[in-house]
């Protein structure tokens, strides 16, 4: 499972602290990866501050994934 997978199961059974690490070990390794895992990273960190209730945050990940996507 990748670290990816590991945080969006994270995210789904609510363990937010856990997922955060995770993502932040994630963002670290960002300039070695490609477009797709960028976006599907700053999708993750949509989702957990979504999650968290940070609604601002969520709309800056998610709007930079969808900025990659396109």
């Amino acid at each position: 499972m990748n670290d990816l997978s590991k945080a969006n199961g994270l995210i789904r059974d609510g363990k937010f602290n856990e997922a955060e690490e995770v993502l932040t070990n994630v963002e670290k390794q960002l300039g070695k990866a490609n477009d797709e895992t960028k976006a599907q990273a700053l999708n993750a960190f949509g989702s957990l501050n979504l999650n968290k209730g940070r609604n601002d945050i969520a709309l800056e990940n998610l709007l930079q994934a969808q900025a990659i996507w396109e």
